[in-house]
Order: structure tokens, then sequence, then C-alpha cells
């Protein structure tokens, strides 16, 4: 049950626009593929009238480099942690990620926001870090066992799973009514969908 984002309601009512992802169990949570999407829908949806006329828009809506803002300083700001995070700013934790390399998703360097927002890929990612403390180097996690995280990850999935099938249920599927009508039910009622 996904609707149309509201990145235009949010810039009428002066609210800057961030992103998220919800529900990474169906979906990824990676946030660039989260970040095409978005910038595709809103410079699709504020020229609906153009290509609805049958004519061509002229230029981009909405920038890359302003899409990337979606997902650091406004992020920083809706959360109330601007004065933090968000920028690379002196004063500011040093949360910074390093992507590029020799891959072909980094090439050609023409334009740098948009070569993040439109080809990189978390396999592009080569460095991350936290708060100043290295996490990830040359492309692998440190201090986390990678196999053991996918083990526990499959495992727990499993268990998931078997709860489900053992309450009678199947996944995927969408409730009778849609999800929408299954939240209602469950906040109104005893917790259960109707």
């Amino acid at each position: 049950g996904m609707g149309r984002p509201v990145f235009a309601q949010a810039r009428q009512h002066g609210l800057k626009p961030t992103l998220s992802a919800d529900v990474v169990s169906l979906n990824s949570g990676d946030l660039f593929h989260q970040l095409r999407l978005a910038i595709a829908f809103d410079r699709w949806a504020s020229t609906e009238h153009v290509n609805l006329a049958g004519e061509d828009p002229l230029a981009p809506t909405v920038s890359a480099y302003e899409a990337l803002e979606w997902v650091t300083v406004n992020a920083a700001e809706a959360l109330g942690m601007e004065d933090r995070i968000g920028s690379v700013t002196v004063g500011k934790r040093a949360d910074l990620m390093i992507v590029g390399g020799h891959g072909r998703s980094a090439h050609p360097r023409i334009d740098p926001a948009a070569t993040l927002v439109f080809q990189t890929t978390p396999a592009d990612v080569e460095t991350v870090l936290v708060d100043g403390t290295v996490v990830k180097h040359d492309g692998r996690l440190l201090e986390v066992d990678e196999t053991v995280l996918d083990e526990r990850l499959d495992a727990s999935a499993a268990r998931i799973l078997e709860r489900v099938k053992t309450a009678g249920a199947t996944l995927p599927g969408t409730p009778p009514g849609g999800m929408f009508a299954a939240i209602r039910a469950m906040v109104a009622g005893d917790g259960q969908p109707r």
C-alpha cells in the first residue's frame, strides 16, 4: 500500500523532504535505491502536466544535489540533530562515507552529486566513519563477522516464518481490505486483523 510520496505537499508547507526505508524485510533498506526512486518520482510528478500535454520537460525540476540534501542535511534537521550531523562542518561528528574507486559506477566523474544519486550502490561504499571511528574499510565491515551475521539473519527469518506458519497464516500477502484496514482494525480492537 504505497501512495504518492508527498514531496510537493511538504514543500507547500515549508517542510524539507527526507527519506527512510521502513520495511527492510521486503525491500532494500539501501538509501541509494530509495533516493533514485524518490528523485524519479519527484521529477515525474512535478512535470506530469507537461508530459500529459504531449511536451517534454526542458530541465530537471529537482537536482541531484538537492536530492542528496534529503538524506543528509534535511534528515539531520528532521531528527533535531542538525547541530551534530548532516554536513561536513567543523565541530560536527565525523560521520562520513567514502564511495567510488575504480568501479564503473563511479565513472564518468562529471557531476559528483549525480554520480552519487544515479550510479552509486552499497558495493561502491569503500569506507565509513561513525563519529570519527572507521567501521568499514576497503568495502568490509570491521569488527563484524559477516558470515555469522548472515547466518543469524537467515535463522531469524526462518523462525519468523515458522511462527507465521504455526499461526495458520502465509506470507507474503496483503490482508483483506488492504494493509491500512488491517492496521485500523488492530488499533481499534484486540490487536488482531479482522
